[in-house]
């Protein structure tokens, strides 16, 4: 034997919980990433996990459908580990599991059937022969909880025949078998052996080092692990992480890449760094095993910049080999595909590139992308890929409100139709045609198909799943828009987009507590990005946690150009009461030139509001009336936004234009009427049943708020559907308090209010 290794090895006693997923082999395999990514978040979320790990004793072996957690400090942990799984199951049908328990050797050990306090939870199943014409004692655990009484199917069959019963093994352990409800069956006296190999084929792109003199090329950088990253990702005999997730590992600093493979479910890392000096550009990338912290391939280029989409397709096919990923012939033409031969055009949408994670919500980062994008196809206008990019800035612009108007809708249609004359089928005009007709039309049938035919070209994408998320989300299917989100969070683990969506998706179906925990997670990954913050805080304003939010929202820094955030940080005060807090906030904004007309007329609004209800009625109207002249002029230009009718009728109410406020009401819930949108629909409903409370109609707006506290939505002031906390909370309903009736609907009891 090898030197440093004794013949005579001192075991120690493991007490192993051994998991696999019911019906695995059956899923596609997306479904197989999605529900062992999700298995793999709820094992980790485990106090007796976390513990183990902690301590370092704790062993995690890949089972290929499941897998199997070796504890050492005593029996007990591995139940204790199967009953806290279990609770967590109960929120996720969709992963039926089959677990068990096994101590080996168990010389010496107390067998956990032998606990006094898990006696009136066991219950004998007697014995069943398995592999080697061994027979093992079963007990079954469960309680009113935990577990499912029923004995296995194949219990029943082993007992009736008397014959080998066609248990699942892993190496010698016996598993337990359970329906939809998780059965625990505790399995003794029998050494555990496991060699399971983890996902080969699986890679994760982390940044790569800029190491140009000149530091703002730090973009191009960026821009080659990304287009590597996509070209990998195009190939269906491979998992890649998603950018956003491996955005966060930066590089210039200690990356510990076993932890980094680890908490993105990966078995191998890429890593690399460019320079670029004038027309040369140096790029060395390495592929490493990050379970044996061993070198796979490494290989370095001198090139011209001319030559870098080559490059960067020999990286990803150099890669696909070592890692005996086959290629499609489609596949092998992608990776030698070149999108453009303008090198300055490339630098300008490399550009765009870098700048979109932080360009989702701020006006002026839509612009400066816009601009990039603009830029490219000026400098190639067959940069198809630019093109594409150009219609999905625009097509966002106009779902978001930033500029709704004809002239931006127009400019959307004609960077798509370009793209599509240039290249019908490339995957990035099919992406852009999707986002038009979810953004601009509104089409969610049309825009789920295209998605879906992006979606068999591109198998690693967590983007396409996403979108399908948002799609199903906007037509009222909510349990398919989780689905799909979980699909995403496979590819893209740590993406706070993603997060963050899927807790405003619990927070729309008053999943108030599922949206906490994915609010913990989001908080996990980004402690400091307000937005998380905010959202948060609007999740505990719908429960009426106001000193919850409050924790929150005091160390946030304001930022007009946010509104999103702003809009929280307005409901907090309005609350509160806060009254002259929310005027002397937001006066400084009514002047910022960084400010979008829309945002400026919606902080006047909130200021003219908090002004009526201090009793200030003459400031008020003052402050009204020029936020409807602002939106007036707004109208002229985009006359069928229903946001701004909807403020222009909550204004006109304010004033007491009563006749006025209740059709411009009426008209932006005409608009974009729930049929057309289940999640701002219902909002336009609300902001309706607002005008009507202010302008005396309280049979109307009391029948409306019942409907609506049974209905989920999202609406534009609160980011979730009213609740009866909202209700007590809110002064726009303080004109209906004196009502029994609207008395009567707070305190009715709701399941989700």
């Amino acid at each position: 034997m090898p030197g440093g290794i004794k013949k005579d090895i001192q075991l120690e006693i493991g007490h192993v919980l051994f998991i696999d997923i019911v019906g695995y082999s059956k899923r596609s395999i997306n479904e197989q990433r999605g529900l062992l990514d999700r298995l793999n978040q709820i094992v980790r979320s485990t106090e007796e996990f976390r513990s183990a790990e902690a301590a370092g004793r704790l062993l995690k072996i890949p089972t290929g459908d499941g897998m199997a957690l070796v504890f050492y400090k005593n029996q007990e942990e591995p139940v204790e580990c199967a009953v806290a799984i279990s609770r967590v199951l109960e929120e996720h049908p969709e992963l039926q599991l089959r677990m068990g328990v096994h101590s080996g050797p168990v010389s010496g050990v107390i067998d956990v059937n032998e606990r006094e306090h898990w006696q009136p939870l066991l219950h004998d199943l007697g014995t069943c022969e398995v592999k080697h014409d061994v027979r093992v004692g079963v007990v079954n655990l469960f309680s009113d909880g935990v577990g499912n009484p029923h004995i296995p199917k194949k219990i029943q069959l082993c007992k009736k025949q008397n014959a080998r019963g066609r248990w699942i093994l892993l190496a010698t352990a016996l598993l337990l078998l359970a329906g939809i409800i998780t059965t625990f069956t505790i399995v003794s006296r029998r050494p555990v052996r496991s060699n399971y190999p983890i996902e080969k084929k699986s890679i994760a792109v982390l940044p790569f080092e800029n190491l140009s003199e000149e530091k703002a090329n730090a973009f191009f950088a960026d821009g080659v692990q990304d287009e590597i990253l996509t070209n990998l990702a195009k190939i269906s005999d491979l998992k890649v992480i998603s950018r956003t997730s491996v955005m966060q590992y930066k590089s210039g600093v200690a990356r510990n890449l076993r932890q980094i493979a680890e908490d993105l479910g990966v078995g191998h890392i890429l890593e690399g760094s460019v320079q670029r000096a004038a027309n040369r550009v140096h790029v060395n990338a390495q592929l490493i095993d990050a379970r044996t912290d061993t070198h796979v391939w490494a290989q370095t280029y001198d090139r011209t910049l001319d030559d870098i989409f080559k490059v960067e397709g020999e990286i990803a096919s150099n890669i696909a080999t070592a890692l005996n990923a086959k290629l499609t012939e489609t596949e092998q033409q992608i990776l030698t595909a070149k999108p453009t031969d303008s090198t300055a055009a490339h630098d300008a949408y490399l550009r765009g590139l870098a700048l979109e994670p932080r360009g989702w919500y701020s006006a002026e980062a839509k612009e400066t992308l816009r601009r990039c994008y603009a830029e490219a196809v000026r400098l190639d206008p067959k940069f198809v890929a630019a093109w594409a990019r150009l219609a999905r800035i625009d097509s966002l612009m106009v779902f978001l409100g930033t500029d709704a108007t004809q002239e931006r809708r127009d400019a959307a249609r004609q960077a798509l139709d370009t793209a599509i004359n240039l290249q019908p089928d490339s995957t990035d005009t099919l992406l852009a045609q999707g986002y038009y007709d979810y953004w601009v039309l509104r089409d969610y049938p049309k825009a789920k198909d295209l998605f879906a035919q992006v979606r068999n070209r591109l198998p690693n994408s967590a983007e396409v799943p996403a979108a399908l998320a948002l799609v199903a989300r906007r037509q009222g299917l909510w349990d398919e828009s989780l689905n799909y989100s979980d699909q995403a969070l496979t590819f893209d683990p740590r993406n706070p987009q993603l997060l963050a969506d899927r807790a405003w998706t619990y927070t729309i179906i008053r999943r108030f507590d599922d949206a906490l925990k994915t609010s913990d997670r989001l908080l996990k990954i980004s402690p400091t990005d307000p937005d998380a913050i905010a959202y948060r805080a609007a999740i505990f304003h719908a429960q009426g946690k106001l000193d919850e939010a409050q924790k929150l929202l005091s160390g946030l820094h304001l930022d007009f150009a946010n509104d999103s955030v702003t809009e929280i940080l307005i409901q907090h005060w309005l609350f509160n009461r806060d009254y002259q807090n929310l005027i002397k906030t937001l006066q400084p904004a009514l002047t910022d030139l960084g400010i979008s007309a829309m945002g400026r007329a919606l902080y006047r609004e909130a200021i003219g509001f908090a002004q009526l209800r201090s009793g200030d009625k003459a400031a008020a109207n003052k402050t009204l009336l020029q936020a409807r002249s602002d939106l007036e002029s707004l109208r002229q230009r985009d006359a069928n936004n229903p946001e701004l009718v909807a403020r222009l009728g909550a204004v006109n109410a304010y004033l007491g234009e009563e006749e006025t406020a209740l059709q411009e009401a009426e008209n932006a819930a005409a608009l974009l009427p729930a049929s057309q949108d289940a999640v701002v629909g219902p909002a336009l409903e609300e902001d309706l049943a607002r005008v009507e409370a202010e302008v005396g109609e309280n049979d109307r707006a009391i029948a409306r708020l019942q409907k609506l506290l049974n209905t989920p939505y999202s609406s534009v002031s609160h980011t979730g559907p009213i609740t009866r906390a909202l209700l007590r909370l809110h002064p726009s309903w303080d004109p209906l308090r004196g009502d029994p009736r609207f008395q009567k609907l707070l305190v009715e009891l709701a399941p989700n209010g």
